[in-house]
């Protein structure tokens, strides 16, 4: 199988940008406690079989008429996913839960002709707790306040239950540079979403002036959440690490490293888009609190996901990146003091001179030992 992502697994994360657009419009249209946690809850359980699939095609190649039918038909169910994200809470959350089950039940499918795979009974443990994952959202569906807490208790399942006992480093076997650029594209996507979010925020702005500045301060918060990620060639030295690692632990390096770390990444540019658009729509403007600290907290998840990402596999000191966390969040209060674009600006301030500091030192910044 070829080591590199496919145009049609490309194709096929285009479907990630409506999923991550429409978290943040939730977001950005009630900034408070309660949506937060719907938009985390319904992107741990998006990106588990969304993670899911990433897996099936580092397994199985995604040459012929009919696998790529069977992938373009998961991409169709993700669709149908995205859909009804924004109203999964407001009424019953059944067609939420039957495009799931569809989701599911085409991994199952396409899984089962996976020529990597040896053991089917590890697919039956996985594709089973699945199943049941469907059914307790199916349960959680009836609406009313038990259906965050049930569908928050499926989450936790699948995420600390699920892969580890069904985790089989023979059977789901990682091969490092797919893997790490295949999760790599989608970071890519998600922060692309940010940028679209500005843009639409300016769309009624002038391209001149200080309307142009608000909105090269904003590309370049952004251009800072794709240099925390990829600035340093972690791309290069995650392979690396997955490389070096033996066979027996790969899997949960995979897991916990591609797996929980990339989920808090992913929930910390929702927030951080979502606090893009607030500043966008009214950039001389002091920000209202909740959007100020989506914008700064976002910011600081971010590096904190990071940071346990380098720590998962062996990357190096985050220790710069996880201090920058304090005056990133802190920066909200500039956010509703002065206005939102002097505390993006702040922010941009912030990781810059992190950026500078690692350079200086050169740690942070190395290759696994082989």
């Amino acid at each position: 199988m070829p080591d590199r992502v496919s145009t049609l697994e490309l194709f096929f994360d285009l479907v990630f940008v409506l999923i991550v657009g429409q978290l943040t419009a939730v977001l950005a249209h009630d900034p408070d406690l309660e949506h937060l946690a719907r938009v985390t809850v319904v992107l741990a359980l998006v990106w588990w079989m969304y993670g899911g699939y990433a897996w099936l095609t580092n397994s199985v190649a995604t040459e012929g008429t009919a696998r790529r039918l069977a992938l373009l038909a998961g991409m169709a169910a993700f669709f149908l996913v995205a859909l009804v994200v924004p109203t999964a809470f407001d009424d019953q959350g059944y067609p939420f839960a039957v495009a799931y089950l569809v989701v599911v039940v085409i991994h199952i499918a396409l899984y089962s002709r996976a020529t990597g795979i040896t053991e089917l009974s590890a697919l039956w443990r996985l594709g089973r707790w699945n199943l049941l994952a469907v059914l307790g959202l199916g349960i959680g569906a009836v609406g009313g306040g038990i259906q965050l807490a049930v569908w928050a208790g499926v989450a936790v399942v699948q995420w600390g239950v699920i892969g580890y006992r069904t985790g089989d480093p023979e059977s789901f076997a990682v091969r490092p540079a797919h893997f790490v650029e295949r999760h790599g594209l989608v970071v890519i996507v998600a922060i692309g979403e940010s940028v679209v979010v500005l843009g639409l925020g300016l769309a009624d702005a002038e391209l001149a002036g200080r309307d142009t500045l608000f909105g090269l301060l904003g590309l370049a918060l952004c251009a800072c959440l794709w240099w925390t990620y990829f600035g340093g060639d972690e791309d290069v030295t995650a392979e690396a690490a997955l490389e070096a690692a033996p066979v027996a632990t790969r899997f949960r390096m995979a897991l916990e490293g591609f797996g929980h770390a990339h989920l808090g990444l992913l929930l910390a540019v929702v927030a951080v888009a979502a606090g893009l658009e607030a500043m966008a729509h009214a950039p001389e403007d002091g920000l209202e609190l909740a959007n100020a600290l989506l914008l700064g907290g976002g910011a600081a998840g971010y590096l904190l996901a990071d940071a346990g990402f380098r720590a998962r596999l062996g990357l190096g000191s985050s220790w710069l990146r996880v201090a920058a966390t304090v005056p990133l969040a802190a920066s909200a209060f500039v956010g509703v003091a002065v206005t939102g674009s002097t505390q993006v600006g702040v922010m941009v301030g912030v990781f810059v001179i992190v950026f500078m500091l690692e350079a200086r030192s050169g740690r942070g910044r190395r290759a696994p030992a082989p």
